[in-house]
């Protein structure tokens, strides 16, 4: 479940669209806030430094399907693209609360984040890439079920800005920024290696 406000910006003003639940915002094509369900791919790594302290790498993906003229200016068919958003972050963790069982912790992360957009409409193809970075902020509980094996859950602020600058094959949006901004709810499965 996320809280999601989705913008690209060029000079001319400011657009945005946001994913469940409700977000207000303005598109270029004088839109509203609009709903979108996503898809979303992490992984995340963990090694402890010492009973408190953590540092670790995430990787993780989303997929958002936007209208492309509200955003970046040209117009499909269908009026929808499927834009792919990758990032990579660095982790510092402080566990609060370690027990056999529950691990309580708070995460902060920094790293590069992107935005892709390709495909092709009526024999045309398009392209739109950039790059930039994030930042996030998140609680996390680990509650293990088993001697390794448990389930995770995350609630993350977060924020990403790309720009298309240094970007030279884009087709389309060029000279538009993307930002992503919001909350995110997240469970899983973790494994402990070592403990």
């Amino acid at each position: 479940m996320y809280y999601t406000s989705y913008s690209a910006s060029d000079v001319t003003g400011e657009t945005g669209i946001s994913r469940r639940p409700e977000f207000s915002g303005t598109s270029t094509s004088g839109g509203g806030s609009i709903h979108m369900e996503g898809c979303r791919d992490p992984f995340v790594i963990e090694y402890g430094i010492s009973n408190r302290w953590g540092i670790g790498l995430t990787s993780g993906a989303d997929i958002f399907k936007v209208d492309p003229n509200a955003f970046y200016g040209f117009t499909t068919s269908n009026n929808q693209v499927k834009v792919a958003t990758s990032e990579f972050t660095i982790n510092g963790s402080y566990h609060l609360f370690v027990t056999n069982h529950v691990d309580l912790s708070l995460m902060a992360s920094l790293g590069s984040a992107g935005v892709s957009i390709k495909g092709t409409d009526r024999d045309q193809p398009y392209q739109y890439r950039s790059g930039g970075g994030m930042a996030r902020l998140s609680g996390v509980c680990r509650y293990y079920f088993r001697k390794r094996f448990g389930i995770i859950g995350m609630a993350s602020a977060y924020t990403s800005n790309s720009s298309t600058k240094g970007v030279k094959d884009n087709t389309v949006g060029n000279g538009v920024s993307t930002a992503i901004n919001g909350f995110a709810l997240e469970f899983g499965l973790c494994y402990r290696i070592w403990k």
